[in-house]
C-alpha cells in the first residue's frame, strides 16, 4: 500500500493530468492517489467566496472556472457526452446551487463549503481520464472519510472515527486503485470543514497513517527538497534525505515544500516520505525518514514573507507576567495569529507572526486596550538551519535585523522584506 499526492500544479492542464495518469500507471501496488485542486483554482474560488459574502455578481467566475475545467477536459480528448463525466457535471450543479442560497452567518462555513469544490472538480476530471484509459479504479469522497471537529477552515481530525472510516472504504483486495481529494474533510453533522489552506498533503498523511502505509510519495515541481529556495540562492541543493524533525522545522519556519502537519502522522506510524518531481519521475527525490546516523547536516536558509513584529508592554509599567501571557496568547489563538519566534523581557513581550491584513488590525486593536503596543509591517523571517559565523555574517552582515535570536542549531532574523 503506497500513497501518491499530486497538487494542483501537476494538474493544470491536460498535459499534467496525463502526466499524473504515467505516474500511476507505473506502480503495480494498492494505491491510494490523493489530488488537490487544478493550477490555480483554489484561488478562483477564494475570489467567489469574497464577492458571494459581499452579495456581489460571482456569474462571471463561476462561469471562468467552469470554462477552465472545460478546457482541461476537451484536452484530455474526453467527448461531453462521456457517461464517465457525469460526476463533473453534477458537482458543477451543486456548486451551482450552493451559490443561489443565501450567505450564512459564519463567513468561514461559506469558505469551506464554496472552496472545497476545487478538489471535487479535479478529482471527477481525473476519475473520468481513468476510465477513458480503462483503468479500473474506485473514486472516494474524502468529505466522507475523513471526520473533524467544526473548527471551519483548520479541522483538527478525530483519529479513530477517521481511520476507521477509511480502512472500511479502501480494500486492497478488491480495488487496486482509488482516487480521492486533499484538503476537504466533514463535521459530525456531515458539514464540510476544509483542513487548512495547502492542506492536501495532510490528507495524504492521514490516508498513509490509516492504512499503515508502506511509503508516501509527494510529487511536485522540484527535484526534491532543496536547502534554500532556488530562486533566491543559486547555490541551493538538493537533500538526498533527512529526518521527520528536520522537515518539521523547515515547514514550521516557511519552506514550501511540505505541509507543516504532515510529518507527525507519518512519523508516528514510521511511514517514510518521499518528494520527488512529476516533471522528471526518474529521479530519486529527497527522503524524509527516521535517520540513524546522520551525517553533519547541510545549512538549511529559510525565508518567509509576510511578517510582522509587535512589541506589547503593560501599561501600568508592571512586570510582563505569566498573566499577561496568557492574555496575549488567548488573543493570537482568537484571531489566529501565528507566532514564528517570541522574546520576553521583565516589562515587554515581542513576537514575530505571520502577517494578514484583517486579523492583526483585530488583533491590535484588542492587545491595545490592555497594553502599549508597537508594531512593523512588510517584515521577513530568515531562519538559518546549521549555521556557522561566516554564513550567518555573509547572509545579515548588510542588513538591518529588527530581531535576532540563536540557539544550538538555528539563528533566526527578522529584516525588511526584500523589494520585488
Amino acid at each position: 500500500m503506497e500513497i501518491y499526492k499530486f497538487g494542483g500544479a501537476s494538474v493544470k492542464d491536460a498535459d499534467g493530468v496525463k502526466n499524473v495518469f504515467q505516474i500511476v500507471k507505473q506502480n503495480s501496488g494498492t494505491l491510494v492517489v490523493v489530488v488537490s485542486a487544478m493550477g490555480k483554482t483554489t484561488n478562483l474560488l477564494e475570489d467567489i467566496w469574497k464577492a458571494y459574502r459581499k452579495g456581489e455578481a460571482v456569474t462571471a467566475l463561476l462561469e471562468q472556472v467552469v470554462s477552465n475545467h472545460h478546457t482541461i477536459i476537451h484536452g484530455l480528448g474526453i467527448p461531453p457526452s462521456s457517461n464517465y463525466l457525469k460526476l463533473f457535471t453534477w458537482f458543477v450543479q451543486l456548486f451551482e446551487a450552493e451559490l443561489a442560497k443565501e450567505p450564512g452567518a459564519i463567513a468561514d462555513a461559506d469558505y469551506d463549503r464554496i472552496v472545497s469544490y476545487g478538489e471535487l472538480f479535479s478529482t471527477a476530471i481525473l476519475s473520468a481520464y481513468f476510465h477513458e484509459q480503462n483503468t479500473f479504479h474506485q473514486w472516494l469522497d474524502a468529505r466522507k472519510l475523513i471526520k473533524t471537529t467544526e473548527d471551519y477552515r483548520e479541522g483538527v481530525v478525530q483519529w479513530q472515527t477517521t481511520k476507521e472510516l477509511i480502512q472500511y472504504n479502501v480494500n486492497p483486495h478488491g480495488c487496486r486503485l482509488y482516487i480521492t481529494q486533499g484538503f476537504v474533510a466533514s463535521a459530525d453533522n456531515e458539514k464540510v470543514i476544509t483542513l487548512g489552506r495547502e492542506g492536501s498533503d495532510y490528507t495524504a498523511a492521514i490516508f498513509a497513517n490509516a492504512l499503515e502505509a508502506e511509503k508516501m510519495t509527494i510529487w511536485k515541481d522540484v527535484p526534491g527538497v532543496m536547502n534554500a529556495d532556488p530562486r533566491k540562492y543559486q547555490q541551493a541543493e538538493l537533500i538526498d534525505e533527512m529526518t521527520y524533525k528536520e522537515a518539521v522545522e523547515m515547514s514550521y519556519f516557511g519552506a514550501n515544500v511540505i505541509h507543516p502537519k504532515t510529518l507527525k502522522p507519518l512519523e508516528n506510524a514510521r511511514i517514510p516520505l518521499w518528494v520527488r518531481s512529476f516533471l522528471s519521475p526518474e529521479q530519486k527525490g529527497t527522503l524524509i525518514h527516521k535517520l540513524q546516523n546522520k551525517s553533519t547536516p547541510k545549512p538549511i536558509l529559510i525565508t518567509k514573507d509576510n511578517q510582522a513584529l509587535i512589541t506589547l508592554m503593560p501599561k501600568d509599567f508592571s512586570f510582563m507576567q505569566e498573566q499577561n501571557l496568557t492574555y496575549i496568547f488567548k488573543t493570537f489563538q482568537k484571531f489566529r495569529i501565528k507566532v514564528n519566534i517570541m522574546e520576553k523581557a521583565a516589562l515587554s513581550f515581542t513576537a514575530c507572526v505571520d502577517y494578514q491584513e484583517r486579523s492583526f488590525a483585530q488583533t491590535i486593536k484588542v492587545l491595545s486596550e490592555s497594553f502599549t503596543v508597537k508594531y512593523n509591517e512588510n517584515l521577513k523571517l530568515l531562519t538559518i538551519r546549521h549555521y556557522t559565523p561566516e554564513l550567518i555574517q555573509l547572509l545579515t552582515g548588510k542588513k538591518e535585523s529588527f530581531m535576532e535570536q540563536q540557539n544550538r542549531d538555528t539563528a533566526w532574523f527578522v529584516q525588511k522584506q526584500d523589494e520585488v
